[in-house]
């Protein structure tokens, strides 16, 4: 006889972040998905958000700081498609919002094939759209935007610092790995651009060996 339900949040130290990564899985959508072990909580999840140990306070809480998966930093791009050239080579390019909110061109909408038929697909769907916004996530490995989708309900796209914080964050490349084992660090003490510099070295000379042995 309820609308909804509404269930507390669990939160767990930082030092604790194993147990929350155990509960997230894999979905055949390919989402990822946080099932505690009661099954009383159980959602979609594109991060981690780490909450100060304060009392409550209304208002922006400016100590906050949100983890994303690298997969899930996005940016929605306004699309213009150019009117010169061969309509063919999809002469197109991404654009944010500047100051005093006008248009800024980025760089060209460079997209995988299948990305670009989804897309086009998803314009004739929606004719009625007077601009394009679109959401996208950055590919570092295939140096690609990967579109996600339109967003029919913004007018407008992000603002240029949000494309400049996100690329930001994409440079930064937080890892699972790294979140967990620094988490538990002092400053003092923590060692980690020393254990991946020398993981790095590792491999990389194994790499080595391996084809001077062929």
């Amino acid at each position: 006889d309820h609308p909804f339900i509404i269930i507390a949040k669990l939160f767990q130290k930082k030092n604790h972040l194993n147990l929350i990564f155990d509960q997230v899985t894999i979905d055949h959508s390919n989402n990822r998905v946080f099932r505690d072990k009661s099954s009383k909580r159980c959602h979609k999840t594109d991060g981690i958000i780490f909450a100060p140990n304060d009392p409550y306070k209304p208002g922006t809480v400016h100590n906050l700081f949100k983890w994303k998966y690298l997969d899930k930093q996005s940016v929605d791009f306004l699309i213009k498609v150019s009117e010169h050239g061969n309509p063919n080579t999809r002469a197109s390019v991404f654009c944010v919002l500047g100051p005093d909110r006008q248009i800024l061109e980025c760089k060209s909408a460079i997209m995988s094939e299948i990305d670009w038929n989804t897309y086009e697909r998803d314009v004739s769907e929606n004719p009625d759209l007077g601009t394009h916004i679109v959401e996208c996530t950055y590919d570092p490995w295939a140096g690609v935007w990967k579109y996600h989708g339109l967003r029919p309900d913004k007018a407008l796209p992000n603002a240029l610092k949000v494309l400049l914080d996100t690329m930001e964050v994409i440079a930064e490349n937080i890892t699972e790995d790294e979140l967990e084992y620094r988490c538990k660090m002092i400053p003092a003490e923590d060692d980690w651009k020393k254990r991946v510099s020398s993981s790095t070295g590792r491999i990389h000379r194994n790499l080595v060996k391996g084809s001077s042995s062929r």
